[in-house]
């Protein structure tokens, strides 16, 4: 019982500094391009970073419908990219994700995906997503996810 109540005072913690981040992030933006140029020049990007770690917590945000903070992960281009439901108009029809990942290359990442269809629980998707990560100055943010349909019956 214990062991429960500390792992959703954790939960609650983890939640508390990601909002506090994202608050941040939002007050940079706001501040103008020379805040954000400021706040770029922070920090060098990691040597070897295991960006399949970065894509691993992205999904598990996906899974637990944790919108803003899967949101969070995305850069600003691409969240303009996915347009006003972002990351939830991707990911919201699939459910019981299971997801393989490996990096291919210093900035990618391919994740093999199958999930269930939310509207049809019977019938399972499989696909195929390659991401492209790019370093803030702060941290790893998704800059593109190209996606391959490999369900039966797609082309």
């Amino acid at each position: 019982m214990r062991g429960k109540r500390l792992l959703g005072i954790a939960g609650v913690a983890v939640a508390a500094v990601m909002l506090g981040a994202c608050a941040a992030r939002h007050a940079e933006t706001d501040a103008g391009p020379q805040a954000t140029v400021a706040a770029a020049s922070q920090q060098r990007a990691p040597q070897d970073p295991d960006l399949a770690a970065v894509m691993e917590r992205f999904y598990q945000q996906v899974q637990g419908a944790h919108w803003a903070f899967a949101d969070y992960m995305v850069s600003p281009v691409f969240r303009g990219v996915l347009g006003p439901d972002g990351v939830r108009g991707r990911y919201q029809d699939l459910a019981d994700l299971d997801v393989t990942l490996q990096q291919t290359e210093a900035l990618t990442v391919v994740a093999s995906l199958s999930a269930k269809d939310r509207a049809n629980p019977a019938h399972r998707l499989r696909f195929v997503e390659t991401t492209r990560l790019l370093w803030d100055g702060d941290q790893w943010t998704i800059d593109s996810i190209a996606r391959r349909d490999l369900s039966p019956g797609t082309p």
